[in-house]
């Protein structure tokens, strides 16, 4: 299964295997937590090519359920679907529009600490709130599958 599509392929490739991936469904949505570090593109690149965007966040109780999953791996951070790449301090979800009225970043964030910080995160020492980190960092990262 090289697109961690669950078919068969045929080639020899696999992807799905290389970047350990597991999913769950919350609140009717698909999220894939991948644990292969991905810079921010290459993890949106994997994302994309199996049908999703990085994962975007709906809501606080939906943020609860992703942080009790990401409680149970061995990872310390999980890139997210947020950037501000376009406009500094403008953040917006990967292919779903600007950041809404809520959010779950940490106290004092995002504070794009050393003018190079246009990525989010979920980050385990922040208590599994947002973060954001330079884009080129390799870290693990969640999809969205809908």
């Amino acid at each position: 299964d090289n697109n961690c599509n669950g078919k068969i392929d045929t080639d020899e490739l696999d992807i799905c295997w290389w970047l350990n991936c597991e999913s769950h469904i919350v609140d009717g949505s698909k999220f894939v937590f991948c644990f292969a570090g991905q810079t921010w593109d290459q993890a949106k690149a994997h994302c994309k090519a199996q049908g999703g965007n990085l994962a975007k966040i709906d809501d606080q109780a939906q943020q609860n359920k992703i942080k009790a999953i990401a409680q149970t791996y061995n990872a310390w951070n999980y890139w997210l679907g947020l950037n501000d790449k376009g406009q500094e301090g403008e953040w917006k979800w990967q292919g779903k529009g600007k950041l809404g009225e809520w959010d779950s970043w940490n106290k004092n964030q995002p504070d794009n600490w050393g003018n190079n910080e246009d990525c989010g995160e979920l980050r385990g020492a922040f208590g599994w709130n947002w973060n954001d980190m330079p884009c080129y960092t390799a870290f693990p990262f969640i999809c969205r599958m809908d």
